[in-house]
């Protein structure tokens, strides 16, 4: 058994190098499954219990191709076969796809005990709002967080595919996915869809108000599945549309048809542990102290009525959307922020019907 474990551990290092990773959660089974094979494997843990969690995952999702290779790699590792004897470089460069490789990492970059923590670039939820979807583009991760007295709580979390060329969506045609703060609207006519949809779309809507301020264009950005041949597409693989498994999905597409959820697109996400989480809160409320006091309103608008719903640090510490929801009314004046010095300075208002 020792040896097993050893040949177990060499493949490992081989492979994944040294990633922080704790499995939380209840992602849909085959991604979970993985995600706990790797960290036996990072662990030099049971031989039996990564045999039994591949073994698992391969056959609830037999498209899975992260799931077949590490399977078909694990039992060339534990006959001694030549594999497991390989140099990193040798093995990185020419024997194992590239792409597989990164996305074993990239779906054990969840952060350690992330359902304790709670992300900076959401600070406040306003009360309308029961679910945001906040997308870390950085590990293709989206992050499903239920609203509790406007404080984001994490539920489950999904691996995703972006745009070909990242995000940041300037035009039509540039393969990238939107960054910014979005609304997910009505679910696509299935006669609509082709195949390679998978089990339906649910539409953002891109560009919006701010988008087309700043001179951004593009359309059908969606949240959607993949084909039925495969269980994900590659980490950057889409033409801007947000892509989950098929399971993922259909667990998305019945959470919208009940709720109102929002999609916030970062280029990453930093997490915060609650009293730190809390900390920034406080310092955010107090650099804003001058502009949370509502102006004067030269559309006659009784903003003395405003309250402030949701904040958001949409990209970094430095920009700044906020909801402000006239009460008695479903009236929402969202307003976008930057941040030059020790000053924040308003880009750009816009009043919406609903957050």
């Amino acid at each position: 058994m020792k040896t097993l474990v050893n040949i177990l551990g060499l493949l490992c290092s081989l492979f994944f190098s040294t990633i922080p990773f704790n499995v939380i959660g209840q992602t849909s089974n085959s991604d979970l499954l993985v995600r706990q094979a790797i960290q036996e494997m990072l662990a030099k843990g049971n031989v039996n219990k990564v045999e039994e969690l591949i073994e698992k995952a391969s056959s609830e999702s037999p498209n899975f191709r992260l799931a077949n290779f590490l399977k078909a790699e694990f039992y060339s590792a534990m006959s001694g076969m030549e594999v497991a004897k390989r140099d990193r470089i040798t093995v990185r460069d020419s024997e194992i796809p590239h792409n597989l490789i990164e996305e074993a990492k990239l779906r054990i970059s969840v952060p350690k005990n992330v359902s304790e923590l709670k992300p900076l670039q959401i600070l406040k939820l306003p009360d309308t709002l029961n679910y945001i979807i906040l997308v870390d583009a950085s590990i293709s991760r989206a992050y499903l967080l239920r609203n509790k007295n406007g404080e984001p709580v994490w539920e489950n979390d999904f691996f995703i595919t972006v745009g070909q060329y990242g995000v940041g969506k300037d035009k039509e045609g540039d393969l990238k996915t939107p960054l910014g703060l979005y609304t997910i609207g009505d679910e696509v006519p299935k006669k609509n869809l082709t195949p390679f949809y998978g089990l339906g779309a649910l539409k953002l809507n891109f560009p919006s108000a701010y988008d087309k301020f700043q001179q951004k264009s593009g359309s059908g950005i969606w949240l959607h599945g993949v084909p039925a041949e495969v269980y994900n597409r590659p980490a950057k693989a889409s033409e801007g549309c947000i892509v989950f498994t098929n399971p993922d999905l259909k667990y998305l597409l019945k959470l919208a048809k009940a709720n109102r959820i929002n999609v916030l697109v970062s280029p990453s996400v930093k997490w915060l542990y609650p009293k730190d989480w809390r900390a920034t809160y406080n310092r955010v409320m107090n650099d804003l102290s001058d502009t949370v006091i509502p102006e004067n309103n030269p559309n006659h608008v009784d903003f003395q009525r405003l309250e402030l719903s949701g904040i958001y640090l949409t990209e970094n510490d430095k920009t700044l959307i906020l909801d402000r929801a006239l009460k008695g009314s479903s009236v929402v004046r969202r307003e976008y922020w930057t941040k030059n010095a020790d000053d924040w300075q308003l880009k750009f208002k816009v009043k919406t019907k609903d957050s």
